[in-house]
């Protein structure tokens, strides 16, 4: 069965990844490997629709300091336990974000495009996103807003990014993105991937093929 979901990523991110998967190769045990096997956890959820799992949350900019990115979600990832001077545990340590697209003709699966890996400290996750989409500061986006305005209001809080209509300039950019499939990503999953920020049991890892083993 086909995921929910088409999976891309930002050129930048993906020449991360791929940095990543050969450092993790070469040290199974490293610190690369773990943020590569974070960052694989965090981009089988986004493709299978997972994303309440990891914490999922809309992200609401700050135009003055990180430029426009309210089209833009995030899903919290723990790679370290971090800690207040008091032993009070703070929160994953890592935020993917990503954004969302009406799909094609071809394929109407909508599309998401994973923007950046980053600490959460420093407000990382939304400065580096804002700079990957060249988003300028204090500067708003008219097709945002439309998207807003269209989308359906009332009930929770949405943890999905506005779904942007395909007809955008800012879905034009989100498909643009590289797809690594299955088959191109290469990596071999663990048999149950570890336990999502909010406690629930992850659903098993698909197998990728021949690459990297999480140990």
């Amino acid at each position: 069965m086909a995921d929910p979901y088409v999976l891309r990523l930002h050129p930048d991110l993906e020449a991360e990844r791929k940095a990543l998967e050969a450092a993790a190769a070469k040290d199974p045990t490293g610190r690369d490997a773990k943020l590569f096997n974070a960052l694989e956890d965090g981009l089988d959820a986004l493709e299978e629709g997972r994303e309440a799992e990891f914490d999922g949350k809309r992200m609401h900019s700050i135009q003055d300091k990180y430029g426009e990115i309210g089209d833009h979600a995030e899903i919290k990832i723990e790679v370290d336990e971090e800690y207040a001077p008091n032993g009070y545990k703070f929160g994953a340590s890592h935020r993917l974000t990503y954004q969302e697209a009406e799909g094609t003709a071809q394929d109407p699966r909508p599309v998401r495009r994973a923007i950046a890996f980053e600490p959460r400290k420093d407000g990382q996750p939304f400065v580096v996103s804002g700079q990957r989409n060249e988003r300028a500061l204090s500067v708003g986006l008219d097709e945002l807003d439309k998207a807003k305005a269209a989308e359906a209001t009332g009930g929770t809080a949405p943890i999905t990014p506005v779904r942007m209509p395909l007809d955008t300039e800012l879905a034009t950019a989100i498909h643009a993105g590289t797809n690594p499939t299955h088959e191109k990503r290469g990596v071999t999953r663990p048999a149950e991937t570890p336990v999502a920020t909010n406690g629930a049991s992850q659903t098993q890892a698909k197998q990728r093929g021949p690459g990297v083993t999480k140990s």
